[in-house]
């Protein structure tokens, strides 16, 4: 079988958006997420992107490194939702935006495999307008792919369609199988990350991805 960032990127985007792990992801952070330019770093296949888009308050840039990710992640771009969706390939090391530019910036589960996370987060501080917010996730330090496993068969069970999804857990079972994140953080530890980089009003605090992410939302 062909285990390639674009095949995954298939299989992502068809499995994610019916779990009801990140649809209540989704939701929070839409919750907190008022209107404006907002930044998705780290946007993968644009789930999260085009949803944020569809309210018609915000106009949102998808940012991915992977040019896979985002071959599906242009595939979002519609008549209806055109002139709010913009996609574009760019590290979020070296966000190729001027300071000061987006009125939010979400980053998913991006965080822990990134060659130098501070920068990441330094470059998403600088991008941000003064007043704005950073809705960032990040996976516990007991991170537990079983859970996440478990209870996507039980949402598709539920829904009816794990014989149509099944093949594309597996797949996402056996690329991920072995692989390791750069680093993972502590609560303490991604909050002090966030302190050192200029972040300090933390809005609010959430356990999300059944249970095995953080997520916090903080003001510059």
């Amino acid at each position: 079988m062909d285990y390639s960032w674009s095949e995954y990127a298939k299989h992502y985007d068809r499995a994610t958006p019916h779990t009801s792990f990140y649809i209540d992801l989704s939701r929070l952070i839409e919750n907190f997420i008022g209107c404006g330019l907002v930044l998705d770093a780290g946007c993968a296949t644009g789930i999260l992107s085009a949803r944020l888009a569809e309210s018609g308050r915000r106009r949102v840039v998808a940012m991915d490194a992977c040019e896979d990710m985002l071959v599906l992640a242009r595939q979002k771009i519609s008549e209806r939702n055109k002139e709010r969706l913009e996609v574009i390939r760019g590290d979020v090391q070296n966000i190729p935006f001027s300071d000061s530019t987006f009125d939010a910036a979400v980053c998913v589960n991006v965080l822990f495999d990134l060659e130098d996370p501070l920068l990441g987060l330094t470059e998403m501080y600088r991008a941000i307008k003064p007043g704005g917010l950073l809705a960032i996730s990040c996976p516990r330090p007991d991170f537990s792919p079983d859970v996440l496993i478990n209870q996507a068969i039980s949402d598709y069970k539920h829904k009816g369609i794990l014989d149509d999804l099944l093949d594309d857990l597996d797949y996402m079972i056996k690329f991920n199988r072995g692989k390791i994140p750069r680093q993972v953080y502590s609560l303490v530890e991604l909050e002090c990350m966030l302190e050192d980089v200029g972040f300090h009003n933390k809005m609010s605090f959430e356990r999300v991805y059944a249970d095995q992410s953080y997520l916090i939302v903080t003001e510059k």
